[in-house]
């Protein structure tokens, strides 16, 4: 038997406990999101005018679409897609770069015997 479960073949309470706060971290991390995405099924006025909605609208293709597909920006030649290929390529440059240095510092540390070492790595590890 399971050293988590009780005798009753349910979960102990700290394993109830530490589910329910990953819950509220998940219900935490997500709210913003599910937010984001109901407002965004509504037409410019009706945010304007109510602010942030926490129901369904019937406008989320049509905005979709619209942010995806027309060109804005100052030259006017800029569309949703464009910016996710940035965004895309930032992220993946700033993913491989932090992933270099931090083989290069990770190397000097165990490699290299210096008098802040141990601190060295804890913030390098923390970031």
């Amino acid at each position: 038997m399971s050293s988590r479960r009780s005798r009753g073949g349910f979960p102990r309470g700290e394993v109830m406990f530490d589910h329910f706060i990953l819950w509220l971290g998940s219900a935490f991390m997500l709210t913003p999101v599910v937010a984001a995405l109901m407002t965004a099924s509504f037409t410019d006025v009706e945010i304007a005018r109510s602010g942030l909605q926490f129901a369904w609208g019937d406008q989320f293709l049509t905005n979709f679409d619209r942010a995806m597909n027309d060109a804005s920006g100052f030259t006017g030649t800029i569309d949703g897609w464009v910016m996710l290929k940035n965004s895309f390529i930032l992220g993946i440059g700033f993913a491989v770069g932090k992933i270099v240095i931090s083989m290069l510092a990770a190397y000097a540390i165990v490699y290299f015997r210096f008098r802040l070492a141990v601190p060295a790595f804890w913030v390098i590890f923390t970031t």
